[in-house]
């Protein structure tokens, strides 16, 4: 008795969707847990002892987030996602009261720019620019792109200044 190929490869694909769905089920709080950790990471590096405060109006960015010490707003953290060479370039930025940029978190969990010229972005030669700027970043102006990695390096600079156009919106209300 020949068996029908189809049934075969109906009953494989049916096996394949099942599994597939419990692995989705199994990983998915885990990988939620990394990202919330690798988020609160980020927050406390770009802006250290102070507790983050989730705002509501995001101001078009992905997260952004009221930093306090005790009862008084020392600034704001910013978050978004931009597409460099390959997209999922997490950028977490803080900035003061004074409209000082306080730090600049680059990577996130999904981070895989090209060795040695994207993952650049992620060092502190390129990230202390960033440090002290009283204004939003741009290119060639205020902050210097990398070189071999201007794709990945303009992506993080535009990101930047998304952020601090939008936590300088937030601050003139």
């Amino acid at each position: 008795m020949k068996k029908n190929p189809w049934i075969v490869l109906c009953i494989i694909t049916i096996i394949a969707g099942l599994v597939l769905g419990l692995t989705d089920m199994i990983t998915r709080e885990p990988i939620k847990e990394q990202e919330e950790k690798a988020l609160q990471a980020s927050l406390s590096k770009v802006m250290p002892e102070a507790e983050f405060v989730p705002m509501e109006d995001a101001k078009g960015l992905e997260g952004l987030y009221e930093a306090k010490k005790g009862d008084e707003t020392v600034g704001y953290v910013g978050k978004i996602t931009v597409t460099g060479y390959k997209p999922g370039i997490v950028i977490v930025m803080g900035v003061d009261m004074e409209g000082k940029i306080t730090g600049i978190d680059v990577g996130g969990t999904s981070f895989s720019e090209t060795a040695g010229l994207g993952t650049r972005t992620r060092e502190p030669k390129f990230t202390d620019q960033f440090v002290g700027l009283e204004a939003s970043p741009v290119v060639d102006e205020n902050v210097d792109a990398l070189t071999g990695a201007t794709i990945s390096s303009t992506a993080v600079i535009t990101g930047a200044s998304t952020i601090y156009d939008a936590i300088a919106a937030q601050m003139a209300e």
